[in-house]
């Protein structure tokens, strides 16, 4: 199939919602499920290690006024953004397609992972030498995430374009009809 037909869903009535939805619907999804998922192993790891339960090198950071604010922000901000994922996980699997949906799912993709990217990026640059070793868990995860992040799929500056014209009405050329986005 050609690119834009796939970006599109185009294509022959009978086949089936995953095979016929536009690719933007659920594809910043397939990238923020495994960014949510390296997000909440890095806080996993970091309050393991903060609360100094791991052995050696442990930090017991959870005293700390500013550890305490970073590790509630953090957990806050995955907490979302599993939220914001499922939600638009149930809109790609249920809801009636149209370029409102699909820029409403590429705006909840794209911002949700860079939110996690921001998220682990926080603790790990509070904790020490310990958590940004080369084998340790934090620091993992953090390249996990931003390496996800960094992915075409989740570009903050379409996302938040497609939603922002949808919002207006006014589609992006070639994407077909749009609805009004509901606020």
């Amino acid at each position: 199939m050609a690119l834009d037909a796939v970006l599109a869903g185009d294509g022959p009535e009978c086949r089936a919602r995953c095979h016929a939805a536009p690719a933007h619907l659920a594809g910043g999804l397939m990238f923020a499920a495994p960014a949510l998922g390296a997000a909440r192993a890095a806080l996993n790891a970091w309050t393991t290690r903060a609360a100094g339960s791991s052995g050696r090198g442990a930090l017991r950071l959870l005293g700390d006024a500013d550890a305490q604010e970073r590790f509630a922000r953090t957990s806050v901000d995955v907490d979302s953004v599993e939220l914001l994922l499922a939600r638009a996980a149930e809109r790609a699997d249920t809801a009636d397609i149209d370029q409102g949906l699909v820029a409403l799912n590429r705006r909840d993709a794209a911002l949700g992972v860079e939110r996690l990217a921001d998220a682990v990026d926080r603790l790990f640059g509070f904790g020490g030498a310990h958590m940004r070793g080369l084998d340790g868990d934090v620091q993992r995860r953090w390249r996990d995430v931003l390496t996800i992040a960094s992915h075409g799929a989740l570009r903050r500056e379409p996302a938040a374009a497609a939603y922002a014209q949808c919002i207006a009405g006014h589609p992006t050329a070639g994407t077909g009809p749009a609805r009004k986005v509901e606020l």
